[in-house]
């Protein structure tokens, strides 16, 4: 903590070093704090990574041995640099080192920089998501072109792709791969806790897409008829034929399963969040009826209207299941936004707190809570305890705000000072403490120990590894 408590003390960000609080992020006592492209490593000292170019998703093995990146841009396919990248992680110190040559990294060919010696996928273009099974026996790529699947070697953590129609789903069925409908811009992935099930979201189709999984193989397979997606009603630019239709769909984002797994949350960042009610044998998906069924920040659709509903990016739910957190943006300064709901667990609904306890932005509008380091929030990731919430920017500064949650009411509470929030060391801001390699921090995760936390640094072409204070 020391380097940060130094460098806030230069910028006359507070006047007396704070007690360093459970759940504070910090870069000391670390050998590895992140690993970044070539020339933003020789700049802050970091391993040199292949495959960072617009890093926007991490995620960690069940067993904690590895981390897998999603990176890559959104011009046309082949200009978009999809990568999926393979590191090694080191649980004692947190550090991450990737693994050599074609063991490191998984890419497309053609990919504008060149293949950097990683192996060649099929289907892996502008990568926005990777996802790891609950067995930690698959690896899950998401992106502009659809699905990609992996079989992982656990001792290792490298990957090899599924052969065939297995190995690949997108909306066409081109490059071997199976077909299936709402596949364009495929975007967040999850399973259910069994493995039986996966739903993911999709952006330009405006939908969400339910799977059947196959836990001893890793494949997936498209719910019957009209089952198999479910798109916004009434959007005709993004008509996805054979889908039913629901509300508070357009250019869904990401999916998230209740605690319970009852319930099945899609947040699409034109301001709504869709609910549906699944079920557990089927797999299939049911919106709930009238204003449960939806949220809106005007109340479009028969939704229930909700204050700071800015651009919704991922809803979060508290390990008890009682409350959820909304992250979301609208980008270009339009408006950023943390979102604070009680969950009704029998019914499914999200009702927002009240007053500024409802949510939380840079600019008070709507009757919400002042919040530093909000601009640009993509993601608000709850720790084990219930006790810390994590907000991932990518605001100038990126970086990370950190929230103390009452356990009782749900509220989010900023740390004071420096401690409430990290701003990458380029752009310091909002009085926070400073970090290398945490420009436009997208989505983080925790390590299964609660000790570190990695981010997806878009801008900085890095992953940030944080030490956390968790005693």
């Amino acid at each position: 903590m020391f380097a940060l408590v130094v460098a806030a003390l230069a910028a006359g960000a507070f006047q007396s070093v704070p007690t360093v609080p459970f759940g504070a992020l910090t870069t000391s006592d670390l050998s590895v704090a992140c690993v970044s492209d070539p020339i933003n490593a020789r700049r802050w000292g970091c391993p040199v990574g292949r495959g960072m170019h617009y890093v926007h998703h991490v995620a960690l093995s069940p067993d904690g041995r590895n981390l897998y990146s999603a990176a890559g841009a959104l011009p046309t396919p082949p200009d978009d640099h999809g990568t999926i990248g393979i590191f090694r992680r080191d649980a004692a110190g947190g550090g991450l080192r990737q693994l050599s040559g074609r063991n490191g990294c998984v890419t497309h060919p053609g990919i504008p920089q060149g293949s950097e010696g990683c192996a060649i996928g099929r289907s892996v273009h502008a990568m926005r998501f990777v996802t790891v099974s609950g067995d930690g026996r698959f690896v899950y790529g998401t992106g502009v072109q659809g699905i990609s699947i992996f079989r992982r070697a656990k001792k290792r953590g490298t990957l090899s792709q599924l052969p065939g129609r297995k190995g690949c789903i997108n909306q066409e069925g081109s490059d071997g791969c199976a077909r299936a409908q709402a596949m364009r811009m495929t975007e967040d992935l999850t399973f259910t806790a069994d493995g039986r099930f996966a739903y993911t979201a999709s952006s330009d189709s405006s939908a969400v897409a339910s799977f059947r999984r196959y836990p001893r193989t890793g494949a997936l397979r498209p719910l019957p008829g009209r089952k198999a997606c479910i798109r916004q009603q009434g959007d005709f630019m993004a008509y996805t034929p054979g889908c039913a239709t629901g509300r508070g769909l357009e250019k869904a984002r990401s999916v998230t399963l209740s605690p319970d797994e009852r319930f099945l949350y899609v947040a699409s960042i034109d301001d709504s969040v869709a609910i549906f009610r699944r079920n557990r044998r089927t797999g299939d998906l049911r919106q709930l009826s009238g204003p449960d069924g939806c949220l809106d920040i005007s109340g479009r659709d028969g939704c229930a209207r909700v204050r700071g509903l800015y651009g919704p990016h991922r809803i979060t739910f508290a390990p008890s299941g009682r409350f959820a957190y909304l992250a979301g943006k609208r980008g270009a300064g339009r408006g950023s936004t943390v979102v604070v709901f009680a969950h009704d667990t029998t019914s499914g609904a999200l009702h927002q707190l009240p007053g500024g306890e409802g949510c939380l932005t840079t600019d008070g509008l709507d009757g919400c809570s002042l919040g530093r380091h909000v601009q640009g929030a993509h993601a608000a990731l709850p720790d084990a305890e219930g006790r810390t919430l994590y907000l991932s920017a990518d605001g100038d500064g990126g970086g990370v705000a950190v929230f103390r949650i009452d356990r009782r009411t749900g509220r989010i509470t900023q740390l004071p000072g420096p401690l409430g929030c990290l701003s990458d060391s380029n752009f310091p801001e909002d009085g926070c403490a400073v970090a290398p390699a945490v420009g436009g921090i997208h989505f983080s995760v925790l390590s299964p120990d609660g000790r570190f936390l990695y981010g997806a640094g878009e801008d900085a072409r890095s992953v940030a590894v944080l030490s956390r204070r968790n005693h």
